[in-house]
């Protein structure tokens, strides 16, 4: 996160609902500290150290347990939040007592859908922490798929985002999240800095609809300079935990913020070609290698169907 602060601060699309009820219900970019955009209250100072040392230096060489990690980091920390936004969102309801009723109407909307999401996502979020609980203690790394990018300097940019991804970057439906009873696969992307530059780190462990498997066997087959931008893409479409650098945000066009904005403002339902290219080019990112297990993964599974 201090590799891309300004003056102590970055930037991030801000849910505080006084904004929000200040611009129509829309999510804008607010600056934040860089002390509380990195704080995570899920875990003791103690046990986040020890959990995630192996991520927190520098990593020369990525491994299964660094993709392992940076996943499990992404699933804990939008569980907690989520399940914090869920015990605010019955209290937030009453936020809109004395504003117009226009007002009104569009607080209660965004709060009605972000609860029934919630509820869905946090069921989900609890099944899918607790395998990966039983992976750490056993350390079991080698459970997680991934698919990594690596760049050969530092983006302006840092994530950690767990979703649940409905559409590919082909256009093409890869799950249903229409039904809150169907449970939803997870997919995690997180972008951190490296010895090398940094790395953008796809991950996840449990494929049972198929979702993750094609959302990277359909980024897989753009050429690798095109990868960056679906990445930017992807992560600003579906994903809350995203920061970047005052002065990255400042020098892009009026066109690319708006761009980003829309995507950003997309909570509840994202539209068929969500992640296809709309050519916006909104960063050029020099990407150094691919490092995946994604084709290991899959030798297996047909070995363990023959």
């Amino acid at each position: 996160m201090k590799v891309i602060a300004e003056n102590g601060h970055v930037l991030h699309f801000s849910s505080h609902f006084p904004s929000m009820a200040k611009n129509g219900g829309q999510l804008t970019v607010g600056k934040v500290g860089v002390n509380k955009a990195s704080t995570f209250a899920g875990f003791c100072h103690a046990h986040d150290s020890r959990t995630f040392s192996a991520v927190d230096d520098r990593i020369s060489t990525l491994t299964d347990e660094h993709c392992f990690l940076l996943a499990y980091r992404a699933i804990c920390q939008v569980f907690f939040t989520k399940q914090c936004a869920y015990s605010a969102s019955r209290i937030k309801k009453i936020i809109d007592r004395g504003k117009k009723p226009t007002e009104q109407f569009i607080l209660q909307e965004f709060m009605n859908g972000r609860e029934l999401g919630l509820e869905a996502g946090l069921r989900d979020l609890k099944s899918i922490k607790s395998k990966y609980d039983d992976y750490l203690q056993a350390q079991h790394y080698s459970n997680v798929r991934y698919y990594a990018i690596e760049l050969d300097h530092s983006p302006p940019l840092v994530c950690s985002v767990g979703t649940t991804p409905d559409f590919d970057f082909d256009g093409n439906r890869i799950q249903s999240l229409e039904y809150p009873e169907t449970h939803a696969d997870i997919v995690t992307c997180s972008i951190i800095c490296t010895d090398r530059g940094s790395a953008i780190v796809f991950a996840w462990i449990e494929d049972n609809n198929g979702a993750c498997s094609k959302l990277m066997t359909s980024l897989r087959r753009l050429k690798p300079y095109l990868q960056t931008h679906a990445v930017l893409r992807f992560i600003f479409e579906y994903g809350e935990n995203v920061f970047f650098s005052p002065s990255w945000w400042e020098g892009r066009d009026t066109a690319t913020r708006d761009a980003i904005t829309q995507r950003a403002n997309r909570i509840f339902a994202h539209p068929d070609d969500c992640l296809m290219d709309d050519g916006v080019r909104a960063d050029l990112w020099s990407v150094a290698g691919i490092k995946s297990n994604l084709d290991l993964w899959r030798i297996a599974s047909t070995q363990g169907t023959s």
